[in-house]
């Protein structure tokens, strides 16, 4: 069991919009990763919309509606109604996502994202996959959103996987202060670190913060020797170019340790989610950088003597 937190007297509790099991792209071998909602960025190109509130949210799925109304029975603030024409929401800035509605829906056209987990909850998750990472040398990774606003709970969940020798990674943005990032990944044996710009202005401008905290982090946590891999999310328009890259190669360069590189392409599959959230996803005219400029990015980084895949 999860001792209390000295502080608050109660044990932390995560707010998880998915756990996916069976990973392969966020750190060695079989993974799960579990996803906590809330991110302090707000990157134009995020593929996981879902997760930058910090709070729970309930979506509406049309599509799967059979238009019983057991939703507008138990709604409590009366913000979904049935209708001549079918079941709609009113007056949504009412609703307080109780998640009421998805309790009832008989066809799963409502869904919650955001449910409140205690550490032994989703531990006990991850540990029936134990048996996977024994053999693929996998384990766990935490991500978002930022692992980092929820700090207690990110903590104790790394030091309990920890403790039972299950292989912990995190990814994060870095943006925090640096007692928070020694104190909450103090058990984490992998650090995935989101390098996303060299040029603070750039970074304001499409992330919503500068990123000198980021890389004074970054810079804090190759000093320590914390193994990490630095992942490189390439967007066009933002970073897609072969000077960005030489900038950005140049500085991973110059820490003190070697770090690898995944090079990670931008993709269009949130589009959907942002739809479902209602939206407006502001890099849908972006296109996937083709295999050749990659590859091209790839040798930049590679003949300054970094470890570069394209891919995580």
């Amino acid at each position: 069991m999860v001792a209390s937190d000295p502080k608050t007297g109660t044990a932390p509790r995560g707010l998880i919009f998915n756990i996916e099991r069976f990973c392969v792209h966020d750190g060695p071998g079989i993974r799960t990763v579990v996803f906590l909602k809330g991110c302090p960025l707000s990157c134009r190109w995020c593929a996981n919309p879902e997760g930058m509130t910090p709070d729970p949210q309930v979506v509406y799925l049309t599509d799967k509606c059979i238009g019983c109304g057991q939703c507008a029975a138990v709604c409590p603030e009366g913000v979904v109604v049935r209708t001549d024409d079918g079941i709609n929401m009113i007056a949504e800035d009412r609703c307080r996502h109780c998640s009421a509605c998805v309790g009832v829906c008989p066809s799963r056209a409502r869904l919650l994202y955001g449910k409140s987990m205690s550490v032994d909850d989703a531990f006990e998750k991850i540990y029936k996959d134990l048996p996977f990472y024994r053999r693929s040398e996998g384990g766990v990774t935490i991500s978002g959103g930022e692992p980092l606003l929820q700090k207690a709970f990110t903590k104790r969940l790394l030091k309990r996987c920890a403790d039972s020798n299950v292989h912990t990674a995190v990814e994060t943005c870095g943006f925090a202060d640096w007692e928070t990032v020694l104190d909450t990944f103090a058990d984490a044996r992998l650090i995935l670190f989101d390098f996303k710009h060299l040029h603070p202005l750039k970074h304001l401008k499409f992330t919503g913060q500068n990123n000198q905290l980021i890389l004074k982090n970054l810079k804090r946590l190759d000093a320590r020797g914390v193994p990490l891999i630095v992942r490189v999310p390439v967007i066009p328009g933002f970073n897609a170019t072969t000077d960005d890259m030489r900038a950005m190669a140049d500085f991973v360069a110059g820490l003190k340790h070697p770090h690898a590189c995944h090079l990670l392409p931008y993709h269009g599959f949130a589009d959907s989610k942002y739809r479902l959230f209602h939206m407006k996803q502001r890099f849908y005219l972006a296109k996937t950088p083709g295999t050749d400029k990659m590859k091209a990015f790839q040798g930049i980084w590679s003949r300054r003597g970094i470890e570069t895949q394209i891919g995580g």
